[in-house]
């Protein structure tokens, strides 16, 4: 169990690092770890090209219809690999970083552990997800408090509630300190993307191989500046490292339950009745048009 008071005393000694400290130990890990990264990145953007590529061909028609056909269904297959590894690069980066390990170690490690880390952030979005039901407040308080949940995943193998709720403790009496620190990456990326926006605006083509370009670099640096944060935390509470968070989790269980209403069951249930008014009005229709006649 942990013990709640020494945590908040510990929170009241010690503060977080500096914003210009972070981004100076960010840039230098980013450093160091560059050339892995970035080929950890370059996997799903080389195999998106190489999908696009495919499905532009098959559309053409080039080769016959049936040639066609199966171009564009491996192009198809080839950008939902596409999604599946670009989901799975924060994981592998976030491996290498910590192990010190290569592009194609880190991604056997990523796909071995994905429905794990894939649990951890579907719980994660539908929890937030049903804060911003209840709330713009309690959805931003969900947003940092479950911000490291992946990170005590691949650092501390803790899954699912678990790493979610061990994240909520790191945070707890922080909220403030890592809302601040976690806008300043916000805001460098909304700058960074509107500029792009308008390169794209500019020259299409250009516009694309830029966003891409700076996609590999950018995002990379974002999860090193979080994982930065996040040791900076386990440097803060030591004695959170090997304790495994028991604490209630019914509350979450239904925020994550009702964003998973509002998600999933709320737009079936307004297409389901799009569907019925659509019928109705067809039935309503023809019946007038028998009257008519």
């Amino acid at each position: 169990m942990i013990n709640q008071q020494q945590i908040e005393l510990t929170a009241e000694r010690k503060k977080l690092i500096s914003i210009l400290v972070l981004l100076k130990e960010t840039w230098n890990l980013y450093r160091n770890y560059l050339g892995v990264l970035i080929g950890i990145m370059l996997v799903p953007t080389v195999i998106g090209l190489i999908g696009a590529i495919f499905s532009a061909y098959g559309k053409a028609g080039a080769g016959g219809p049936i040639v066609a056909a199966i171009i564009v269904i491996l192009g198809i297959i080839l950008m939902v690999g596409k999604v599946i590894i670009s989901f799975s690069s924060l994981l592998a980066s976030l491996y290498a970083i910590k192990e010190r390990t290569g592009i194609s170690e880190s991604y056997r490690w990523a796909a071995r552990n994905f429905f794990s880390y894939a649990w951890i952030s579907i719980l994660a979005m539908l929890i937030v997800m049903g804060g911003f039901v209840m709330g713009i407040i309690p959805g931003l308080i969900f947003s940092v408090w479950f911000v490291f949940a992946v990170y005590i995943f691949v650092v501390e193998n803790q899954r699912g509630f678990s790493a979610l709720l061990k994240s909520k403790e790191y945070a707890r009496g922080y909220w403030w300190p890592i809302f601040g620190r976690t806008l300043i990456s916000t805001l460098i990326s909304l700058i960074v993307y509107a500029i792009l926006l308008l390169t794209l605006l500019l020259n299409k083509i250009a516009g694309e191989i830029i966003v891409y370009i700076v996609q590999i670099f950018l995002t990379p640096f974002l999860v090193v500046y979080l994982y930065q944060l996040y040791k900076n935390l386990t440097e803060i509470k030591p004695e959170l490292a090997m304790t495994v968070v028991v604490n209630k989790k019914g509350f979450f269980i239904f925020s994550a339950a009702l964003g998973f209403v509002v998600l999933v069951v709320l737009p079936i249930v307004i297409i389901g009745l799009a569907k019925i008014r659509s019928n109705a009005q067809k039935i309503i229709n023809q019946q007038r048009s028998e009257v008519r006649y």
